[in-house]
């Protein structure tokens, strides 16, 4: 969220989080990644719209507010999932206590 304009490779997180030529820009080879660096550093106007952009989306996206709403229904959903479990196993035990 610092406001540099992101130019980075195509590999697996990258392109996740950048979108290409709107929140950075994306290479996938040595050719590209100079031929858009060079973009970055001729065009003040087209590298402050990817900053830009790019620290709009960063404080819509990865806030700590965010991440924990997305995050604490995981965790309730495992909890729950963990207690039906609990009470599926503990169902078997009193009906082979009962059965043997």
């Amino acid at each position: 969220m610092a406001g540099s304009a992101a130019i980075v490779s195509d590999c697996a997180g990258n392109v996740d989080v950048v979108r290409h030529l709107e929140t950075g820009a994306i290479f996938s080879s040595a050719a590209e990644g100079a031929e858009l660096l060079g973009r970055v550093i001729d065009e003040p106007e087209f590298r402050a719209g990817l900053a830009s952009r790019a620290r709009i989306e960063a404080k819509d996206r990865f806030t700590e507010k965010r991440f924990f709403q997305q995050l604490a229904p995981v965790y309730e959903d495992e909890l729950k999932r963990r207690q039906r479990s609990r009470h599926h196993n503990d169902d078997r035990t009193i009906l082979r206590q009962h059965t043997s």
